[in-house]
């Protein structure tokens, strides 16, 4: 789980060099939807893999930030990420809920965030 750690702290937060060398690779992939536009980002950290970013133009704020990535073989140590991302009634984004989940392990650990309130109230 050591390795996992290490492995989500280099996408987490992205890296602006990365994200221009996926883009001048051509591997940058842009899909507006309702709502909210993802760019993928395949091969961002290693082969194989994809840094899917998900945010609302309109409310310019992050919605979902998705990694699918691997320790040292893609088919025997898979990674998964998803970070979904919500608003306070003052616009803040903050993560709602994250969920990593490594398969080979079968470890899957999910944080919920929810409860916020103004300070003093």
């Amino acid at each position: 789980m050591e390795d996992v750690a290490a492995l989500v702290h280099q996408y987490v937060p992205p890296d602006a060099q990365k994200i221009q060398a996926v883009q001048g690779a051509g591997n940058l992939a842009v899909q507006p939807g309702a709502g909210v536009t993802v760019l993928n980002l395949k091969d961002y950290l290693k082969p194989g893999d994809v840094l899917a970013i998900g945010f609302d133009p309109a409310a310019k704020a992050m919605r979902s930030y998705n990694v699918t990535s691997y320790v040292e073989k893609p088919q025997d140590d898979a990674v998964a990420l998803a970070v979904t991302f919500a608003s306070l009634p003052d616009g803040t984004s903050y993560p709602q809920q994250i969920l990593l989940d490594v398969k080979a392990k079968n470890i899957q650990v999910k944080v919920t965030n929810s409860g916020y309130k103004k300070a003093g109230t």
